[in-house]
């Protein structure tokens, strides 16, 4: 008396009540109740519902989803920086055989599938399903029952400048049945950072001036930035090791005058396309009409430097005796690999070297460089800084070219003299 329901999902015959009934004993004695109603030409509600509920119980068993797991080897990655993501995916069917099972995997913008790894090693392919950037990868057709799935999908993200703070990958499986085909849905964040290195250097141009310079003729009042003196140029570098673009700002401190007598005139403002600076004190910069006012030196301190002949001078900004002119450049949007360069141009002062010409000077300029702020919507924790100092000496020779003997030779020389000596007395005592 029974009927045969068809499962379109599993292309097979389900048995209907009367013989699913008959599974146990108690499923017995309520088909042989039934079989007499039906006989008896009689219906029964309570036969029925029971009948309907053994049923529904048994449908439920078969169709169970299918759970999966999704985490990353690494949980961040870096702005500015082509780098790999790998998903650890575990898929385990808790049901009986899944037809046309994958896993779908929907990824951020600009990621790219590149493999899949590990001991089960998928088929994925990359397309779009309705506007939307998702991997698909066969788990089989059926999964089986208690079959389990583990493997690593390894993705390459770029261009994260506009990340907020992490990229999503959400997860799941899905199947062909037509009742819980798909799984439960999983979301992976991996958080996006932004860091950057900078690197900075300089460099002088000369490294030493040499006195007296025969090239330079003295002027009371100079008119040309070339009859101030020879020209002093310190060039400063910085470069964004990376990984990501940033903006940031040079500090530059370049002494000009010592203990109120002049020594450097700065002739420009560093410039180029990519900087943009200015001068904090620009009462520092003397115009070129005015400079002879401030090369004579007094005559204390021609006195008290007379008595320390051929000493060295140490000029640096952060003497209270040297006064300094600062420059500040904005570095705006430093790749990685790229660099920026300043260049301070100075004249020196030819006319107050003429007036203390037993001082010899070390002149030390100093730059240091910060990140400002990061190019993309994620900010560094750490904002990265450094810094450096660029000599060059000025140094007087001694008249008609002569230098000073350094005392090392003298000792050899009277050393090897005495060798000499006992070797001649040797030879002629034999």
């Amino acid at each position: 008396m029974g009927e045969r329901v068809s499962d379109p999902a599993n292309q097979g015959t389900v048995v209907g009540p009367t013989k699913q009934i008959e599974s146990s004993n108690q499923s017995k004695a309520d088909s042989n109740y039934c079989r007499k109603k039906m006989n008896g030409l009689s219906t029964n509600r309570k036969c029925h519902w029971r009948a309907e509920q053994t049923y529904q119980k048994t449908w439920r068993k078969k169709h169970l989803a299918q759970p999966v797991e999704g985490r990353t080897i690494r949980n961040s990655v870096l702005v500015g920086d082509d780098q790999s993501v790998l998903l650890s995916v575990s898929a385990m069917n808790d049901g009986e055989g899944a037809y046309e099972t994958e896993l779908v995997v929907r990824i951020p913008e600009h990621t790219h599938f590149q493999s899949s790894q590990g001991v089960s090693r998928l088929v994925c392919v990359q397309r779009k399903e309705n506007q939307t950037v998702v991997v698909t990868c066969d788990l089989g057709n059926p999964m089986k029952q208690k079959q389990k799935v583990q493997t690593g999908l390894l993705f390459s993200v770029s261009h994260l400048e506009e990340v907020e703070s992490h990229i999503t990958f959400s997860l799941r499986v899905r199947s062909k049945n037509s009742v819980n085909s798909s799984s439960n849905q999983v979301i992976v964040k991996v958080q996006v950072k932004a860091e950057a290195t900078l690197e900075i250097r300089g460099g002088s141009v000369p490294p030493e001036v040499l006195l007296p310079d025969l090239d330079w003729q003295p002027g009371v009042n100079p008119q040309r930035l070339e009859e101030v003196g020879p020209l002093v140029e310190h060039v400063y570098e910085i470069k964004n090791q990376g990984p990501s673009s940033v903006n940031a700002r040079l500090t530059v401190d370049f002494p000009s005058t010592w203990q109120h007598h002049f020594l450097l005139y700065v002739i420009s403002t560093p410039s180029e396309e990519s900087l943009s600076c200015h001068t904090l004190n620009t009462s520092e910069v003397v115009p070129l009409e005015l400079l002879g006012n401030f090369t004579t030196v007094s005559q204390s301190i021609q006195q008290e430097e007379t008595n320390s002949f051929r000493q060295t001078v140490h000029v640096n900004c952060s003497s209270r005796e040297t006064r300094c002119v600062r420059f500040e450049c904005d570095v705006m949007d430093l790749g990685r690999g790229f660099n920026a360069v300043i260049k301070v141009s100075a004249r020196l002062s030819m006319d107050t070297l003429m007036q203390t010409p037993y001082l010899n000077y070390d002149i030390v300029s100093s730059a240091s460089c910060d990140v400002t702020s990061a190019t993309s919507k994620v900010q560094p924790l750490l904002l990265s800084s450094g810094h450096t100092q660029t000599q060059f000496s000025v140094v007087w020779r001694p008249p008609h070219g002569e230098k000073p003997v350094p005392i090392g030779y003298i000792i050899l020389s009277v050393i090897s003299g005495l060798l000499l000596l006992c070797l001649l007395c040797f030879i002629f005592w034999k």
